[in-house]
């Protein structure tokens, strides 16, 4: 052991940051002085940038001293550049370095000697003790303070009951929650923005309420009518059951759709239709909004129109460089007709005659019909035809057969006869009726698109 020296109360570490040198120009530093007393260059760790470091420098007493008693200094073959951290640590190794004989001589130096290690090596225990985890001085519990297996990049967590740790997620989940949370955070945002909008509309429209529809599926009901719906598809697909129209004719939905990923279906119920089609309908682009109305003809039928979007929608326009045009899906022109009923439109027996008439306004083309018969014939089919200006339509005319309620489709020429311009005069007549007994309670549409 060195010569005795005096331990004073003083913390064994010291940390330097390295600066240059007031020199011209300026030099990296070379030398760094500790405080505190060491018994031998042995008991000095170095540390640079946080690495323990064994070489590549000198340990010295201070100048004009003789032992580490007020400390020492280090100096490096090379100068640090600035702002480098040096550490300097006394560490001892926790021995007992003498031995006391019974009856031997007991002299004061060498009880001395010991004593001052002895308080080094606790002042190092205490240093070492307070860059610990520990539990306040007030804390009255008794936590079991062992740590748990490690685990993988798992974090460190206290149990449920705060009595002891435990493994808790690991890095990658803590960071897929908090993207999961950035990610929610927006779709609220959006979906409260797209509500406010809503709620707006709402005020000055066909709706008296707003709600947001978020993943999954959701089965609608007539008592739903007059609802603005946010659909927030940011968590995964939304699936919309329409209710049956039955005789709710003006029942009347509105979908706007929030977020860019994801799909929406608007789903009809039974044999309804949107749009003329028993098909399901998508809302596609992020902000479009479309309105349902339900009309109880025959068959029944979902009227569906965008009221608003941000990019064309197939089933309504196209576009072609800056220009947007409508689709024949929304210049749909049809004209109804009825034959059969009495004037409180109750059914009654059809005659071979002529049920309706009318002049076109504009001008477009015939695409097809729809029908439906209250009480079928019997023994042969009820004929339907539509003429322009005295010639029929179709090359096949349409009937409703025996026994069926259901209409047969029609095929129509494709010889022009088919199209129709404004002032053409168009004719509905049933010419069959039935052989057995007539049918009763007829309703025809045929269906048209504007040019």
């Amino acid at each position: 052991m060195a010569t005795h020296i005096e331990i004073g109360k003083i913390t064994p570490t010291k940390h330097i940051e390295a600066a240059d040198q007031a020199t011209n120009p300026p030099t990296p530093q070379v030398e760094f002085e500790f405080p505190f007393p060491i018994f031998g260059a042995e008991d000095l760790d170095v540390y640079v940038d946080g690495v323990l470091t064994t070489n590549g420098f000198t340990i010295a007493f201070l100048q004009d001293e003789t032992s580490f008693n007020n400390g020492g200094r280090v100096t490096f073959d090379v100068g640090l550049v600035a702002g480098t951290i040096v550490t300097l640590a006394r560490r001892l190794d926790i021995v007992r370095v003498t031995d006391f004989q019974e009856s031997g001589e007991f002299r004061a130096k060498v009880i001395n000697d010991q004593l001052d290690y002895l308080t080094a090596a606790l002042q190092q225990v205490a240093d070492d003790q307070s860059r610990s985890v520990q539990m306040p001085i007030t804390y009255n519990g008794t936590p079991a303070l062992q740590l748990p297996t490690p685990g993988t990049n798992q974090a460190l967590l206290w149990d449920e009951q705060g009595n002891s740790f435990v493994n808790g997620p690991t890095a990658n989940e803590i960071e897929n929650a908090q993207t999961y949370s950035i990610d929610a955070k927006a779709s609220k945002d959006a979906a409260e923005l797209a509500a406010t909008t809503a709620k707006a509309a709402a005020g000055s429209g066909p709706y008296t309420r707003v709600a947001v529809l978020t993943t999954g599926t959701h089965t609608l009901t007539i008592s739903d009518s007059r609802t603005y719906y946010i659909l927030d598809v940011a968590g995964g697909d939304i699936t919309i059951n329409l209710p049956l129209i039955g005789a709710d004719e003006g029942t009347t939905f509105g979908f706007q759709r929030s977020g860019s990923v994801n799909a929406i279906t608007v789903v009809p119920n039974g044999t309804d239709q949107i749009n003329g089609a028993v098909a399901n309908y998508s809302i596609n682009d992020d902000s479009e909004v479309v309105q349902f109305i339900a009309d109880d003809n025959t068959p029944d039928n979902w009227i569906a129109t965008i009221q608003s979007q941000t990019k064309a929608d197939e089933n309504f326009t196209t576009k072609t460089g800056s220009t947007l045009a409508l689709t024949d899906k929304a210049k749909a022109y049809d004209v109804a007709f009825v034959a059969g009923f009495d004037g409180q439109m109750t059914a009654e027996n059809l005659v071979v005659q002529t049920y309706g008439e009318l002049v076109m306004p504009r001008s477009g083309s015939f695409t097809g019909e729809a029908g439906y018969i209250d009480v079928a014939s019997t023994g042969s089919s009820v004929g339907v035809d539509i003429l322009k200006n005295g010639v029929s339509i179709y090359s096949t005319t349409p009937n409703f057969p025996a026994a069926s309620n259901a209409i047969a489709a029609g095929i129509l020429k494709t010889d022009g006869t088919q199209n129709f311009a404004s002032g053409d005069r168009i004719t509905f007549k049933v010419h069959t009726i039935g052989s057995a007994t007539p049918g009763q309670g007829v309703r025809f549409t045929v269906q048209g698109v504007l040019v």
